[in-house]
């Protein structure tokens, strides 16, 4: 909406909170704030809409729907995939005129999703859902916001910026397992924690702020953009344990003012994350994927792993003035 301020925008939206409750039911409550005689030329709605229910509006039948796809419930790391949530979604996919992901990943992850899911029906599956999603789909990534400098940076380059929610999805215990690594390692670093956290303290987060609270130089949830941005240009490197990453932007932002990403091979991390940054992923075995990003951390922190050029690519590839043409065009597109 600020990028493209030429459109007359009016944004309904609900607080990111009672996930559960709020998947299946938030198009009950958005129908109710569409104005009974309408006149919207585009929908935009998000894979967190039912957009299946809003279409059935007679008043908006008419109108093209766009959906953006920045997640998708089957690739999502549930210990059991909730079917009925991914029922939801493949309708809303279908009730679209055109899908957009955020990641190739995110795209193949939720048509792949979307098949074998069919292929559990008892009888009666639908045909050629797969076929249709991918001829209206296409690949549109969140672009970064940061604000890149001439001037000399001078990062710790042994301080470690991990900058994820404090929640399961994101790898917590695994952090634990590559921190204790690190320290019976006898690697010397400092650790930076600004992801947003919630009521809940994952138990393995609860650890690490016992076990290695002298190492750590920052625990804050930072809501400042420069001010974030400030502390990510002191870090070294940003280390993701995800389990879960659709685009995975806290990685995107801190490559682009600098850090050496030392991520997971797997996820959308392999998009744009050369493979020598990437630790191997070990087959339900946290060890060994701990070990792994250890090694990368210190091969980092000791000058043997660089990344001359790497922060510049990124941002030209993911930064707003990449992006802001593609944006414009697709929602001409639908709106002519």
């Amino acid at each position: 909406m600020a990028r493209l301020p030429e459109f007359d925008w009016t944004l309904i939206s609900m607080p990111a909170r009672h996930f559960s409750w709020r998947i299946r039911a938030n198009s009950l409550w958005l129908a109710g704030q569409i104005p009974r005689r309408p006149r919207f030329d585009l929908i935009i709605a998000t894979s967190m809409t039912d957009l299946s229910y809003l279409a059935m509006r007679r008043e908006l039948a008419a109108t093209p729907r766009l959906v953006y796809f920045h997640e998708n419930q089957f690739a999502y790391a549930n210990a059991e995939i909730d079917l009925d949530i991914c029922l939801l979604q493949v309708k809303t996919a279908l009730a679209a005129d055109k899908l957009v992901f955020n990641t190739r990943y995110n795209q193949d992850s939720f048509t792949a999703g979307a098949r074998d899911f069919f292929l559990q029906f008892p009888d009666f599956p639908p045909a050629g859902v797969e076929q249709e999603i991918t001829h209206k789909s296409s690949v549109l990534p969140v672009p970064i916001e940061v604000q890149r400098t001439d001037k000399a940076r001078l990062p710790e380059k042994r301080r470690i910026l991990w900058n994820h929610r404090w929640e399961h999805d994101k790898g917590p215990e695994l952090l634990l397992a590559i921190l204790d690594d690190l320290e019976s390692s006898g690697f010397d670093f400092e650790l930076v924690l600004c992801g947003q956290r919630f009521r809940a303290i994952p138990e393995a987060l609860q650890v690490v702020l016992r076990r290695h609270a002298e190492k750590i130089v920052l625990n804050e949830f930072i809501e400042d953009a420069n001010a974030y941005h400030a502390a990510m240009r002191g870090c070294g490197i940003v280390l993701s344990t995800a389990l879960h990453d659709f685009q995975g932007l806290s990685i995107l932002e801190a490559a682009a003012l600098g850090c050496i990403p030392v991520v997971p091979d797997r996820l959308a991390y392999r998009e744009y994350v050369p493979n020598r940054f990437r630790y191997a992923c070990g087959r339900d075995d946290r060890l060994v994927e701990a070990r792994g990003a250890a090694s990368k951390i210190i091969a980092v922190a000791n000058g043997e792993l660089t990344a001359e050029g790497l922060g510049e690519a990124i941002f030209s590839e993911f930064g707003w003035p990449s992006w802001q043409r593609r944006y414009r065009e697709l929602i001409e597109s639908m709106i002519s």
